[in-house]
């Protein structure tokens, strides 16, 4: 137990070492780094002004959804997605470079060699997603610090899980080849999509995707709902699939390198 616990602690550093010197050398252009952060802020800013005039029309409140509850749906996993495509941007070419070979130079290396994949760039337009959530988080709490703590701990949790299952998804590329364009739309058009959007809009059957093929709960609906009402039940089933979809990834990824 003692030395599973050391290998922990130790694969948790070599992790923040590599997000440090990705972070560093992908930042080097300040200026093209300080344009695409506010480009992509204003991007998101324009969707959350629809929503705004939107509720204005409607009186406030649709189907018993509020603005707050858009302000926190457009936080916590914005702000998990700038974490996952800002701090491990390599999740990006996971395909191409399984297909390719290019994943040998990360296997010669005595560390994990997932986690060198990984942060081995930065999609720099994520800190933009980044800022935005962490913006829009504080403004939903009215600047109550101890509750902005809370959402960021929710949004870091969310990121686990979300950078998790695209991960789960790119690995299937030992199997089916190059299916970088599949996973894009998956990542983007689907799971991404979803977690922008109220529980409320979803019928039934589609809720129950959204547990299983496309987990979109676990990433947005479930750590939204807990920032006004604290559940344990929904509060465990949360960190369960923080658990699970991370070791779920590290099996898939140990059988796609033997094969």
């Amino acid at each position: 137990m003692l030395k599973a616990f050391k290998e922990f602690i130790s694969m948790l550093k070599y992790l923040w070492l590599c997000i440090c010197y990705n972070i560093r050398s992908n930042i080097s252009n300040k200026k093209s780094f300080i344009i695409q952060t506010v480009a992509m802020f204003i991007n998101n800013f324009v969707f959350l002004l629809f929503w705004e005039i939107l509720f204005s029309n409607k009186g406030g409140s649709i189907n018993g959804v509020h603005m707050a509850d858009i302000m926190y749906l457009w936080s916590i996993p914005t702000i998990g997605y700038g974490i996952v495509f800002f701090c491990f941007g390599g999740v990006e070419t996971l395909c191409k470079d399984i297909v390719d070979g290019n994943m040998d130079i990360y296997l010669t290396k005595p560390k994990n060699s997932l986690i060198s994949e990984l942060t081995s760039s930065s999609v720099l337009s994520a800190m933009g997603d980044l800022v935005f959530g962490a913006v829009i988080g504080f403004i939903a709490v009215h600047g109550n610090i101890f509750k902005f703590i809370w959402l960021l701990i929710l949004a870091l949790i969310s990121a686990v899980i979300l950078l998790s299952v695209i991960v789960i998804v790119r690995l299937f590329a030992f199997w089916l080849g190059d299916i970088t364009n599949a996973c894009h739309k998956y990542t983007h058009s689907l799971l991404i999509t979803l977690t922008i959007y109220p529980e409320a809009m979803f019928p039934g059957f589609m809720k129950i995707i959204m547990y299983t093929a496309i987990p979109a709960m676990y990433v947005a609906h479930i750590p939204v709902s807990l920032m006004d009402t604290f559940n344990p039940l929904a509060f465990g089933i949360f960190i369960a699939s923080a658990i699970v979809f991370p070791i779920l990834m590290g099996i898939i990824y140990k059988r796609g390198l033997k094969r």
